[in-house]
């Protein structure tokens, strides 16, 4: 499993959120706190389920051999299992970024489904027309 970088990710249309993980959920906060900056900390790791450098899954920083994952849609952060299952799940293709430079996530296992905050939560939903969605899906990578 290779490592590809230490990063956090920017939410590109609320600049001052961050990916993170919380009570093993995924949402986009501001980093108020020292736990919310160990939170916001992710290994990018080559895809779990497919190779190459456009294919991530992301591995907390502070909770080594876990993942972000979707489950029932919702992105928790989970115990790697070995399973297939949880290797598809943990797994997104890397793309430009739908609202700007950037970068976002497609599931591996659901084309046309992406990574995006609603309501500060982050979900993976079909692709959307329309410009506030483009931008939820559109995250920034800062070292």
């Amino acid at each position: 499993m290779n490592l590809i970088a230490d990063v956090q990710f920017r939410s590109h249309n609320y600049p001052s959120y961050f990916m993170r993980h919380r009570d093993t959920l995924g949402y986009i906060t501001t980093l108020r706190s020292e736990q919310d900056k160990k939170d916001s900390l992710f290994r990018i790791r080559e895809g779990l389920a497919a190779k190459g450098n456009f294919f991530w899954s992301l591995e907390s920083a502070d909770h080594p051999g876990h993942f972000f994952r979707h489950q029932g849609f919702r992105l928790r952060l989970q115990k790697r299992d070995g399973s297939a299952l949880f290797d598809e799940d943990a797994t997104f293709t890397v793309i430009p970024g739908l609202a700007a430079a950037g970068t976002s996530l497609e599931s591996y296992n659901y084309r046309g489904h992406f990574l995006r905050h609603e309501n500060f939560e982050l979900w993976l939903s079909p692709a959307q027309s329309g410009d506030i969605f483009r931008a939820d899906a559109t995250f920034h990578r800062v070292p």
